[in-house]
C-alpha cells in the first residue's frame, strides 16, 4: 500500500506543478494559439476549410512546450524534440530539400552497403523507394504508406550518387529508424516516420550538449538551434542535421577551452575527430579545426600541446585531400552532368579579373541574398515572404545585442571572423566549381541553410552588448531566467509559423482574392 500511496503522492505534486505552471504561462499559452490563427490568416488560410485537427495537435504541442520546467540545456533539447515532431509527421513525403536521395542512401546503407559503388549497376535500393517516390509531396495520412508492408526486393537506382560527398556516418541516425521499422515488420510510412524522428533525435542531443559545454554563451547556441529551418531540416532524412548539431558542437567545445581551466590532450582529440567526422559531411565546415590556432597558449596543460594543435591541423588538411579524392571521382557525372571542376579552374584563371569581381560581390551579397532563405521550406517552393524579416531581426538582436559577462579572448574571436569567411569562401568555391558550367561565372544552389554555421561563428565573434550595457553588473538569477524563457517562447514561436505555414501550404486552402 505504501507504494500505491507514494504514486498517488507524487502524482498529485505533478498535477499541481502542471495547474501551477498553467496559471503563470496563461498568456504565453494564449499567445501560442493567437500565432496559430493570424500566422494561418496572413498566409491566406480559407477559415472554413481550416485542417483544425492538425493546427490543434500543434498548438496542444506547444501548450505543453509552454508549461516545460527545468535546466536550461533540459527545457532547450526537449523543445527541439517536440516542435520537431509536429514536422517529423506533418511534413509530407520528402518535401526537405534533396530528401528523395537522402532516403535513397538511407535504404542502401540498410540493406548493409556502406559505400557507394563505383559502377551505377551495383547501385540498387529497395522498391520502396518507387512507392515513396510516387507519393512525393503528398502528405502520409492522403496516402497507403502506413499500409503498405515494407518490401525485400531491390532494384537499380542511381540518386543515392547525389550524396556522393557525405559518407556513411551522418545517415547511422535514419538507418537506425528504418532498421528497426524493417524488424518489427512494419510499414513503409512507418520506417519514414522512425527514420525522420531518429535523426530529430540525434540533432537534438548534439545541441544539448553544446549548450551545456558554451556556458554563458549557450543561450546563442539555444536560439540558433531553435532555428525553424534547423528543426524542419531535423525532421527530415537530410543529412544536414547531423552537419548541424556537429557544427554547433565544435564550436562550443572552442568556447569551452577559453572558459577552462587546462586544455588537455583527450579534449584536442574529441576535437578533431569531430572535425574530421564533418570533413565527410560537410566539408567546408573542416576549417573549423583552424580555430585550435586561435585559443591562448595559457589554456593549455603544457605549451607543447598548442604545436599538436598545428599537427592535427595538418592532419586534418591530408584527410581533406584524401576524402576529395576518394569521393569526387564516384559518378559526379549523375549529379550534374555539365561539372568539370578542373575544366572549370583553368578557364578561371583565364578570366580571373571577371571572377574575382564576381566573388567580391557574391561574398558582399550573400546575407541580403541567401540569408533570407532560411525561412523558404521544401524544395525552395513556400516560405513565409515579408514576414521573415521578423525572424531575422530578432535573429540579428540575438547574435549582435545579446548580453553576456564572459567573453571569449580576443584571439579567438579574431580567429572565429577569419574561420567564418574562410567557410563563406569555401561554400562560394565548392557551389561554382560543382553546380555551374565550365563557361560561366556564376555561383549558384547557395542556400541560407548552408550558412547556419557561419552565423553561430557570427555571434561568437562579432557580439558587441558591451558597446551599449554594462556587462559587469550582476543580474539576479530570477531575472536571467525570466530573460531566457522569453527569448525562447518568442523563438519557439517563429518555430510554430513555420509550422503553420507548412500545415496551410498542404492540409489547408488559400483564399484566392482578385486584384
Amino acid at each position: 500500500m505504501w507504494k500505491k500511496e507514494i504514486i498517488m503522492s507524487k502524482f498529485k505534486k505533478s498535477v499541481a506543478c502542471i495547474v501551477t505552471n498553467f496559471k503563470k504561462k496563461w498568456v504565453h499559452i494564449l499567445g501560442v494559439w493567437f500565432t496559430i490563427a493570424m500566422s494561418y490568416l496572413y498566409f491566406d488560410g480559407n477559415i472554413s476549410v481550416a485542417p483544425k485537427w492538425i493546427l490543434g495537435f500543434a498548438g496542444m504541442v506547444f501548450t505543453v512546450l509552454m508549461l516545460l520546467k527545468g535546466k536550461f540545456h533540459n527545457i532547450v533539447g526537449l523543445m527541439i524534440v517536440l516542435s520537431g515532431c509536429v514536422f517529423v509527421f506533418c511534413t509530407p513525403i520528402m518535401d526537405a530539400p534533396d530528401e528523395t536521395a537522402h532516403y535513397a542512401r538511407s535504404l542502401y546503407i540498410s540493406q548493409g552497403q556502406v559505400y557507394l559503388p563505383e559502377n551505377t549497376q551495383d547501385a540498387k535500393i529497395s522498391k520502396d523507394f518507387i512507392d515513396v517516390e510516387e507519393n512525393f509531396k503528398q502528405p502520409l495520412n492522403k496516402t497507403n504508406l502506413l499500409s503498405k508492408p515494407m518490401s525485400t526486393e531491390v532494384y537499380e537506382n542511381t540518386k543515392l550518387y547525389a550524396t556522393n560527398a557525405s559518407s556513411f556516418v551522418p545517415y547511422l541516425p535514419q538507418v537506425t529508424g528504418i532498421t528497426i521499422a524493417r524488424l518489427f515488420n512494419q510499414s513503409v510510412g512507418v520506417s519514414i516516420l522512425l527514420g525522420r524522428f531518429f535523426n530529430l533525435l540525434c540533432y537534438a542531443c548534439l545541441i544539448w550538449l553544446a549548450i551545456k559545454k558554451a556556458g554563458e554563451l549557450g543561450v546563442l547556441f539555444a536560439i540558433l538551434g531553435l532555428m525553424p529551418m534547423s528543426i524542419y531540416l531535423a525532421a527530415s532524412f537530410s543529412t544536414d542535421a547531423m552537419a548541424n548539431g556537429l557544427t554547433f558542437l565544435v564550436i562550443s567545445l572552442v568556447c569551452h577551452f577559453t572558459q577552462k581551466s587546462r586544455v588537455s590532450v583527450k579534449d584536442l582529440i574529441i576535437f578533431f575527430v569531430l572535425c574530421a567526422i564533418l570533413i565527410t559531411i560537410k566539408l567546408p565546415y573542416v576549417l573549423l579545426i583552424g580555430l585550435l590556432l586561435f585559443i591562448p597558449i595559457k589554456q593549455f596543460e603544457k605549451k607543447y600541446m598548442y604545436f599538436l594543435g598545428i599537427v592535427l591541423i595538418i592532419l586534418a588538411a591530408i584527410l581533406t585531400v584524401f576524402w576529395l579524392k576518394q569521393s569526387s571521382h564516384i559518378n559526379s557525372t549523375v549529379v550534374t552532368l555539365d561539372a568539370n571542376p578542373v575544366e572549370k579552374i583553368r578557364y578561371t584563371l583565364a578570366h580571373f579579373n571577371h571572377f574575382s569581381r564576381e566573388f567580391y560581390k557574391e561574398l558582399v551579397n550573400i546575407i541580403p541574398n541567401r540569408i533570407p532563405s532560411l525561412f523558404t521550406f521544401g524544395w525552395l517552393t513556400y516560405g513565409a515572404d515579408k514576414l521573415s524579416w521578423f525572424y531575422l531581426m530578432f535573429i540579428s538582436c540575438i547574435v549582435f545585442m545579446f548580453p553576456y559577462t564572459t567573453k571569449l579572448p580576443k584571439l579567438t574571436r579574431f580567429g572565429a571572423v577569419l574561420v567564418a569567411l574562410g567557410i563563406t569562401g569555401a561554400i562560394l568555391m565548392t557551389s561554382y566549381l560543382m553546380w555551374s558550367s565550365v563557361e560561366t561565372i556564376r555561383f549558384d544552389g547557395i542556400q541560407g541553410r548552408y550558412l547556419i554555421g557561419v552565423i553561430l561563428l557570427g555571434g561568437v565573434a562579432l557580439n558587441c552588448s558591451s558597446l551599449f550595457l554594462d556587462t559587469n553588473i550582476e543580474i539576479a538569477e530570477c531575472k536571467i531566467q525570466k530573460r531566457n524563457e522569453f527569448i525562447l517562447y518568442i523563438a519557439l514561436l517563429f518555430v510554430l509559423i513555420a509550422i503553420t505555414l507548412t500545415i496551410l501550404e498542404y492540409y489547408g486552402v488559400r483564399v484566392q482574392f482578385v486584384h
